[in-house]
């Protein structure tokens, strides 16, 4: 990257824009995360087939996203939630927990795994995120996670998540690595990559028919380390080095803030490794 004068004043301008928010932001992390930690979630609560290690690892993969979903969302009490590519079901364990009544879709056979596992509490369906079988306006969340680089067509399947959303309604995407970021990417996970997206590719289908877009992978970050929640993103031995590094940090209180400072930065200027978004449509 050639930081040109231009290049240095989108990064001066971030860094002002970034810095008036920091501490509200921090302050709403760490009163959140202490209330998910009192409030245990448990993971398939009725079925014993779940080792007990392998759940806590369930469950971890999950608090940053409901994080997102309380900050931007508020409530999720009653509210109709669609996971497109809910694999497992993890998100839907965590959404019935805050009283969310909840729809998962994957093309995988993993979903008629995770219904039986469940015991019934999780309503899934083997489906294809690019014609799903809902009718359009009826969902208040529609949420993406770790999906879109997998499927072939990532516009038409977002378009097909905002179609069966609510006017008012919130969609949260979250994909990656970011296409400048796709060397380093994990050699099992590159296996099964369809495409590599950035932001711009995304927001040029998605900016006409939303009324907001809203980059929160600061906020992931910020929540994973002022929660002291740093495995489940490094959860492979090719990411060892990475998570040794985040323990390193994690152990160091002062170094939190202007990390999660810099992370915000970099997405600022659309160079974060992986991209999240919270869009609200029109």
């Amino acid at each position: 990257m050639v930081f040109t004068r231009k290049v240095l004043k989108r990064i001066y301008d971030a860094f002002l824009e970034t810095d008036k928010n920091m501490n509200e932001s921090i302050k709403q992390i760490q009163e959140i995360g202490d209330e998910m930690l009192d409030h245990e979630i448990s993971i398939f609560d009725s079925s014993e087939r779940l080792k007990r290690d392998e759940a806590k690892i369930f469950e971890q993969s999950q608090d940053a996203w409901i994080y997102i979903l309380n900050k931007y969302v508020k409530e999720l009490n009653n509210k109709m939630v669609l996971d497109a590519g809910c694999g497992f079901g993890g998100l839907g364990i965590a959404c019935k927990k805050k009283g969310a009544n909840f729809i998962g879709i994957d093309i995988s056979d993993d979903v008629y795994n995770a219904r039986q596992l469940s015991s019934g509490q999780l309503e899934l369906l083997k489906s294809d995120g690019h014609n799903l079988p809902f009718k359009s306006d009826i969902f208040d969340v529609v949420a993406s996670i770790g999906t879109l680089e997998h499927v072939k067509k990532p516009d038409v399947f977002v378009i097909e998540m905002l179609r069966v959303l609510k006017p008012n309604g919130f969609a949260f995407l979250f994909y990656g690595p970011n296409r400048k970021f796709r060397w380093l990417d994990n050699p099992s996970h590159k296996k099964i990559v369809y495409k590599y997206i950035t932001y711009e590719d995304i927001y040029k289908t998605i900016k006409p028919i939303t009324a907001s877009i809203n980059l929160v992978w600061g906020d992931i970050i910020e929540y994973r380390l002022y929660n002291k929640n740093i495995s489940y993103p490094f959860e492979s031995k090719y990411h060892d080095r990475m998570r040794f590094i985040f323990e390193l940090i994690n152990k160091q209180d002062f170094i939190i803030k202007p990390l999660c400072f810099f992370c915000r930065v970099l997405e600022k200027i659309s160079y974060q490794p992986n991209i999240a978004l919270i869009i609200q449509k029109k």
